[in-house]
């Protein structure tokens, strides 16, 4: 019976943990959950994967191993995977789902929802800047794509609860991935927000530079 209520104390520190939060939405966003094998995580930023790896081992005392798929004329893709049934069980216990078309949204309280959705804006995100009349770069508007239009949906209905500004476009390519979404997040309260509230959790720095009040638009 202690060891129960010790293990349930671990699993609470865990889903209290933001960092959790980020690294759950950076796994659905732009990763593998293989039933038999782990976990990966890929992206063509190192930063990324180091940030992944400190932290799956911080969480679950796992380690990873690294691998470089080269590409050219693209950029090296790094995949970080994690050996651990054990874990891949943990979070389908947790009723966390994965894939391209199926991941999940949680339901959380506002700073481990703003940890969740940095995750996801690191691994699927985009910053979009415009000049204003002066020359200066402001921020126009932050996208988040999936081919879940579903779950993205679910995030803005969330983002809207706060009175904050959405818009949900369908996009179509030519490639294999076919129909895909977008999740604008626009307006001056709704870019403050993420600044102030998402931004902080971001792992990425080329993104997470621009995410800073001088960047922000003016009040209209």
């Amino acid at each position: 019976m202690h060891g129960k209520k010790k293990s349930l104390a671990v699993v609470e520190r865990i889903l209290e943990n933001p960092d959790f939060w980020w690294l759950l939405g950076y796994l659905q966003g732009d990763g593998t959950v293989d039933d038999r094998n782990g976990v990966w995580f890929h992206s063509t930023d190192q930063e990324l994967i180091v940030a992944a790896r400190q932290l799956v081992n911080a969480l679950f005392g796992l380690d990873g191993a690294v691998y470089a798929e080269t590409r050219p004329p693209w950029k090296t893709k790094l995949r970080l995977v994690v050996y651990s049934r054990s874990l891949v069980k943990w979070l389908y216990g947790h009723g966390f789902k994965f894939g391209r078309k199926s991941w999940n949204v949680p339901i959380l309280r506002f700073d481990l929802f703003c940890s969740y959705i940095a995750g996801l804006f690191d691994a699927e995100g985009q910053v979009v800047l415009r000049k204003n009349q002066s020359g200066t770069v402001k921020l126009c508007k932050i996208v988040l794509h999936s081919t879940n239009g579903a779950s993205l949906q679910t995030i803005g209905i969330l983002v809207g609860r706060n009175g904050l500004r959405w818009h949900l476009r369908e996009r179509h390519r030519k490639d294999r991935l076919g129909v895909y979404f977008e999740l604008d997040l626009i307006g001056r309260p709704t870019l403050e927000w993420f600044v102030r509230h998402v931004g902080v959790h971001s792992h990425l720095t080329r993104r997470k530079e621009y995410l800073k009040p001088e960047f922000l638009p003016r009040t209209r």
